[in-house]
């Protein structure tokens, strides 16, 4: 093995790992959470990417109309819950959360993109598209289910896991896609020459890892705080 090779397989291997990291702590945060092994976290991962990609070739993703569609069907649930248990007073704050905020955000998304933006507003649009998947698929699929055991909920994860993989191909296509780089500039290792990029994976993900670990430490903390008697 040279010198070349072995220097491109160690930074791709550190910042391939950073990512898997990150994953794997939020996956266990949600588990830690909720009981749910969030096997479809890896797909929204993707799902933000592909929307980027999207953006980038000044289309509007398909990501738009999953959003639309979740957040009706997620408004018609938690209405009926509410009315079914007579809480017809907590109504417009279901509908806000998972009707109107969803929709302001794929409004927001389509008014953009209309004045072509530049790649740092690209990927603000992308996150916030992304951002009202997971809580209105946690309305839909695991809310009516919060009470069975891990086993049914890791089934049911898996079964959302195949269906958002269908979606995607249905939404992207098969092809595969790469987004623009944020920078141009490149710096040379070991003779090899890498995009700044590159190097900001593993400083990003160690950042959120620590702000989650932060996050979680303190949710702890204050749970045993509350719990002491008084």
């Amino acid at each position: 093995m040279t010198a070349d090779i072995a220097a491109i397989l160690a930074i791709d291997g550190i910042a391939t790992g950073a990512v898997y990291a990150l994953v794997a702590i939020g996956t266990v945060l949600i588990f830690t959470v909720t009981r749910v092994i969030f096997i479809p976290f890896g797909d929204i991962a993707a799902f933000t990417a592909l929307t980027l990609a999207a953006l980038d070739a000044r289309q509007l993703p398909g990501t738009v109309g999953l959003v639309v569609v979740l957040a009706c069907m997620a408004c018609a649930m938690e209405v009926v819950s509410l009315a079914r248990a007579g809480e017809l007073r907590a109504v417009p704050k279901a509908v806000l959360g998972y009707l109107v905020l969803p929709l302001i955000v794929v409004g927001i998304v389509w008014l953009t993109m209309r004045f072509n933006p530049p790649m740092p507003v690209r990927i603000v649009l992308a996150l916030l598209l992304i951002m009202p998947i997971s809580p209105l698929l946690d309305r839909i699929v695991f809310r009516p289910i919060a009470d069975a055991s891990v086993l049914l909920l890791l089934t049911v994860s898996v079964a959302l896991h195949f269906a958002l993989v269908g979606l995607g191909l249905l939404f992207f296509g098969p092809e595969g896609v790469r987004t623009e780089p944020l920078t141009s500039m490149a710096i040379e290792i070991a003779g090899v020459a890498r995009f700044r990029t590159d190097g900001a994976d593993p400083g990003g993900s160690a950042a959120c890892s620590a702000a989650c670990c932060f996050c979680s430490s303190t949710s702890r903390w204050s749970a045993r705080r509350c719990a002491r008697p008084p």
